[in-house]
């Protein structure tokens, strides 16, 4: 086959239309992107609040602020990518990912949230954590979704 074919036939493929299980995969990912972007995000305002807010007391330091968002943010980030992109390292690196993420955030949640709003919130943040973990591991080890990622 021909380079102009096979460049030709690839197009073709690209142009049919996503499966469900490719457009499952593809929430997901999008949904991963969207945490790790808060998360950078987070980072961002973090830094930014670090500079204008220097005597506030706090139980963590900005600079851990800064530090955790940036790390998860770009881990959850890297993995959303590799997720979109079909990529077979992007799967399990997005399993990985999102299940050390809501384990970070649960021991962050009892080691420093000490705010009348985190102890009314608990039961709230742990449907979100268990919704979210039920999804994208729900999507990502559904049979269908699984042949996608295999090289």
């Amino acid at each position: 086959m021909s380079r102009s074919e096979r460049t030709h036939e690839e197009r073709q493929r690209a142009r049919r239309p996503l499966s469900t299980a490719e457009k499952a995969v593809a929430l997901v990912g999008l949904l991963v992107l969207g945490v790790g972007c808060a998360n950078l995000a987070k980072a961002g305002i973090a830094w930014r609040y670090a500079q204008r807010l220097t005597d506030v007391p706090m139980t963590v330091t900005w600079g851990y602020l800064v530090g955790v968002g940036a790390v998860w943010g770009a881990a959850l980030a890297t993995s959303a990518v590799g997720l979109l992109r079909f990529e077979p390292w992007g799967r399990i690196g997005t399993l990985a990912t999102s299940s050390l993420y809501q384990v970070y955030v649960w021991i962050d949640h009892v080691l420093f949230a000490v705010s009348d709003y985190a102890a009314e919130t608990w039961l709230w943040r742990a449907v979100l954590t268990m919704l979210f973990i039920s999804v994208v591991w729900g999507v990502l080890c559904w049979p269908a979704a699984r042949r996608l990622f295999r090289p």
